[in-house]
């Protein structure tokens, strides 16, 4: 029975082939990889906000990223006798008296979206490889699995990037934390990230409408199962009668 029905299974697929699901498959598959190389440029890069060329070198903000600000005779006004220059990590030791006015809460809540985002898109990877390696050489049905897992991966990594990105698109220009905000635009690393979560929707898509063309495909397999049983099981049962005859 269990290899009727497998057999019915693959046969089901053969006769029905979806060129516009493997078309999808290859370019969800591309723009995903694409899009995560440019996430994680704009995820460590620090430009996500810059000077403005006109007055380059002028403000105490020469440029800010998620993980490491630049900055240019930076003093806050509590310590007004400490000065800082120079490029460092958010949180390292020489900011310990300013990390308050660096990284306010809006900033950490960006931070931290953005880190989910990128660590579900290290997790997705692996699976997108290793769907490509063995797409031909399982079932459909675990196949319909790798890639409902992969389409929620991408769903998740997506919202979290979004959520980040407008957090920031709306605070950045915050006068409590930017000195200056009119002098300043946002930069290439955030113009990379934002483009990196598009195209991660993108390949959502693709993904999307090749799991749903993999469940059609495996209904009809299923459908097409007792018509196959049906017609193996005619023959033996006359057999039987003309047995019962004799």
């Amino acid at each position: 029975m269990d290899s009727i029905h497998w057999t019915a299974h693959r046969k089901a697929f053969a006769l029905a082939p979806d060129k516009r699901a493997h078309c999808a498959l290859i370019i969800g598959v591309i723009i995903t990889g694409i899009a995560s190389l440019i996430n994680a440029i704009g995820f460590v890069t620090p430009y996500w906000v810059e000077q403005s060329t006109y007055i380059k070198g002028r403000l105490n903000f020469d440029s800010v990223g998620l993980w490491r600000m630049c900055l240019r005779g930076y003093s806050h006004p509590q310590f007004p006798e400490f000065r800082f220059d120079g490029c460092e990590w958010v949180y390292s030791r020489s900011f310990y008296y300013i990390r308050s006015q660096l990284v306010p809460d809006w900033f950490v809540a960006v931070q931290l979206f953005m880190t989910f985002g990128f660590a579900i898109i290290n997790l997705f990877l692996p699976l997108v490889i290793v769907f490509w390696i063995v797409r031909s050489k399982v079932k459909k049905k675990a196949l319909a699995t790798v890639i409902t897992i992969a389409t929620g991966l991408l769903i998740a990594a997506v919202l979290f990037n979004g959520i980040g990105l407008a957090v920031f698109g709306v605070k950045w220009q915050d006068p409590n934390w930017l000195d200056s905000p009119q002098w300043h635009n946002l930069s290439w690393s955030f113009i990379l990230s934002a483009v990196g979560t598009f195209l991660l929707l993108c390949g959502q898509v693709c993904f999307l409408f090749m799991l749903l063309s993999t469940r059609r495909h495996l209904k009809k397999a299923y459908q097409a199962v007792p018509r196959q049983e049906d017609q193996t099981a005619e023959p033996s049962t006359e057999t039987a009668l003309q047995d019962t005859e004799l």
